[in-house]
């Protein structure tokens, strides 16, 4: 079967997070929202999207 093969298990790992494909090739960069940046809600939410990126590079 090899399910889970190469799977890393983010809470082995520093913060919790691995850098880590989940979605298949053909809609892995589809973009599902899309933020007006008129909230406080928004905002927070994209503040903690870039932390995220930042530190899984």
């Amino acid at each position: 079967m090899n399910r889970g093969v190469g799977y890393l298990y983010p809470h082995d790992y520093e913060h919790a997070m691995v850098t880590q494909q989940y979605l298949p090739d053909l809609i892995k960069d589809h973009r599902y929202l899309k933020l007006s940046g008129k909230s406080k809600y928004e905002q927070a939410f994209h503040d903690a999207q870039q932390n995220i990126k930042s530190r899984t590079k």
